[in-house]
C-alpha cells in the first residue's frame, strides 16, 4: 500500500508533523522530489531536529529511508545530516540512495549566488542553494547522476569536459568570475563516490520489489499542486471557476475526453482478452515451421535436426490455404488435415464457444470456426460446402460442428 502526503499551502501547514505520525506505521518512506533548500522539523524523544534531504522516517528502526531519483541530491550535506543525528544518539537509519539521483554541485551554489548578484534589485530572492541551476543542468542532461560516479572514469571525465566547455562560457563573459577547472570537478566527484558508496543501490526495483511484497511505502514531500502549474493553466484554473460557460464547456470536453479513453480501455480489454483466449485456451503451439511443397526428406532430416538442437518439440501437421465456398458466398480459409483427431488436438483445441465441450474431428464431416460459417453465408451444422483445393480438384464435404476461434479461419478434417 502506498500513501503520500499532499500539502494544502505553499508551506509551513504540518506537513512534517503528519509525516513523522504516519512513518511510524509505515514500512519505507520516500524523498522523492525536492532540496536541502526547505526542510521539515520534527520534535521526539531525541530532541527537535529540522531535516532537509533526510525523509522523516529516520528516526524509526524499523523503517528503510530512500532518497528519490527526483532529489537535488547535494550529498556532503547529506552525510553532514546523517552525522548530526548520530551525534545526538538516534541510532543510524537505513538509508537508501537512489543511483538516477541528480547530484548538486558546489558550482551550482556559485552560479546562483553570482545570477542574483547580476540581477541586483531584481533579483528572484533566491535562497541561494543552488537549487535553480541545479534543475536547468538536469534538463539540459549535463548533471551528474550517481550512477555515472561508478561507471567508466573516461566517460565521466568527458562529460567533465563538456560541462566546463560550456560553463565557462558564461563565467568568463557573463559573470566575470574565475573559470570551472576539470581534475577539480573530478576529485570531488570522486570524494562524493566515496561518501555516497554505502548507500546507493537501484531504488526503482527495490519499491517495486516492496509493492508486489505488500510493504507500506509513505511518499513525502508533495508540495500543493498550485505551485507545480505554469502561467496558462493558472488561467485555465481561474476561468473554468470563473464563468459559467467555460466551465461547461471544460466539464463537457473533460466528459467527452474522458469518455474516448474510457472506451480506448475497453477495446484494449476486450481485445487483449481474445489473444489471450487463443493463445492460452485454443492454439497448443508455440510456433510454425512452414515447409514447401516437394521439400527433399534430407532438408526435412536436417530442419528437424536443427530443431532439436534448440529443444525444440513438436510433431508435423498438414495446413494449406484454399478457396471455400457455399450455396451463397465464397472465401479463403485454411485447411488443417491430420491423420486423426489426436493428432489435431496436439495443435489446437476444437470446442464450443458456449459450453466449452471438447468437439472430436471424425471422417464424417468437417469443423469450422464460427466467424467462417458467418461469411459463408450463415450456414450451419448438416450444410455442405465446397473445397477447392487446386483449380481442378473441388470436394463437397458437410460441416460436422462450429467451434471457437479469433485469428483466421480454418477448417479441421481428417
Amino acid at each position: 500500500m502506498v500513501k503520500a502526503i499532499v500539502g494544502a499551502n505553499w508551506g509551513d501547514e504540518g506537513k512534517g508533523k503528519i509525516t513523522d505520525m504516519l512513518a511510524e506505521e509505515s514500512d519505507i518512506i520516500v524523498r522523492f522530489q525536492g532540496g536541502s533548500n526547505a526542510g521539515h522539523t520534527i520534535i521526539n524523544d531525541y530532541g527537535k531536529f529540522a531535516l532537509h534531504l533526510l525523509p522523516s522516517g529516520v528516526f524509526y528502526n524499523h523503517t528503510t529511508s530512500v532518497i528519490g531519483n527526483g532529489v537535488a541530491l547535494n550529498i556532503p550535506y547529506l552525510v553532514k545530516e546523517l552525522k548530526s543525528l548520530t551525534d545526538r544518539n538516534v541510532p543510524m537509519p537505513k538509508i537508501l540512495v537512489s543511483d538516477r539521483a541528480q547530484i548538486l554541485m558546489p558550482y551550482h551554489v556559485d552560479f546562483d549566488t553570482y545570477e542574483e548578484a547580476r540581477l541586483a534589485g531584481k533579483s528572484f530572492g533566491s535562497t541561494k542553494s543552488g537549487i535553480a541551476p541545479f534543475y536547468s543542468d538536469k534538463y539540459a542532461k549535463i548533471g551528474f547522476q550517481v550512477c555515472e560516479l561508478f561507471g567508466d572514469e573516461n566517460d565521466l571525465k568527458d562529460k567533465i569536459a563538456n560541462v566546463c566547455t560550456l560553463k565557462n562560457v558564461m563565467l568568463e563573459h557573463l559573470y566575470h568570475k574565475p573559470l570551472l577547472n576539470e581534475d577539480e570537478i573530478f576529485n570531488t566527484l570522486m570524494e562524493y563516490k566515496e561518501m555516497v558508496r554505502p548507500y546507493v543501490c537501484d531504488t526503482s526495483a527495490f519499491l517495486c520489489n516492496a509493492i508486489k511484497e505488500g510493504k507500506k511505502i509513505l511518499l513525502e514531500r508533495m508540495g500543493f499542486i498550485w505551485k507545480r502549474l505554469s502561467f496558462s493553466h493558472k488561467v485555465t484554473m481561474r476561468n473554468i471557476f470563473r464563468y459559467k460557460r467555460r466551465m461547461l464547456m471544460t466539464v463537457v470536453g473533460i466528459a467527452g475526453c474522458t469518455a474516448l479513453v474510457m472506451t480506448g480501455f475497453g477495446v484494449y480489454d476486450s481485445v487483449n482478452d481474445i489473444i489471450q483466449k487463443q493463445l492460452n485456451e485454443i492454439s497448443n503451439y508455440t510456433g510454425i515451421t512452414a515447409y514447401k511443397d516437394g521439400t527433399s526428406e534430407e532438408s526435412l532430416g536436417e530442419i528437424s535436426a536443427l530443431l532439436d538442437s534448440y529443444g525444440c518439440e513438436g510433431d508435423t501437421i498438414y495446413q494449406k490455404q484454399i478457396t471455400v465456398s457455399s450455396g451463397k458466398n465464397s472465401t479463403d480459409a485454411y485447411i488443417f488435415a491430420g491423420r486423426d483427431n489426436d493428432e489435431i488436438a496436439k495443435f489446437v483445441t476444437v470446442k464450443d464457444r458456449h459450453t466449452g465441450q471438447a468437439y472430436t474431428v471424425t471422417d464424417d464431416g468437417v469443423i469450422i470456426n464460427e466467424k467462417l460459417a458467418t461469411l459463408l453465408g450463415n450456414v450451419n451444422i448438416g450444410d455442405e460446402i465446397t473445397l477447392s483445393l487446386s483449380d481442378t480438384r473441388r470436394v463437397s464435404v458437410k460441416i460436422s460442428e462450429i467451434c471457437e476461434n479469433y485469428a483466421h479461419h480454418y477448417i479441421y478434417i481428417t
